[in-house]
């Protein structure tokens, strides 16, 4: 009983980190939408995915900045292109990739304000 129980509950957590990932995969902002609250929702989904620690469920720094870049519309994609685009087999270290998703939630955040103060 006890055994199947533990399987009941372990099943719910696996459903809700799968879900948790989908929305986190999923997410995408129009145009003109609130950048500042959907870079939250991202960080709350990758935040719950993280505190989980479930091995099977790992979202790297580095996949996470993916995320939030592919996920912010179009025209952003000249802004935050520097963020995440590396490429390999060049020894130079571009300090604009090494940047931590935190740090390039701060920077998306505070350029989203530039663009409404205009």
């Amino acid at each position: 009983m006890w055994a199947a129980l533990i399987d009941v509950h372990e099943m719910q957590d696996h459903d809700t980190i799968t879900s948790w990932m989908k929305s986190l995969f999923q997410a995408i902002v129009e145009e003109g939408a609130d950048i500042h609250k959907h870079v939250n929702k991202l960080l709350g989904w990758y935040e719950r995915i993280t505190l989980a620690n479930d091995p099977e469920f790992q979202v790297t720094d580095t996949m996470f900045k993916s995320i939030i870049t592919n996920s912010l519309p179009p025209s952003w994609h000249m802004f935050t292109k520097p963020y995440v685009h590396c490429q390999t087999g060049i020894p130079e270290i571009d300090y604009k990739t090494c940047i931590p998703a935190s740090k390039l939630i701060g920077i998306v955040k505070e350029e989203y304000g530039c663009h409404l103060s205009k």
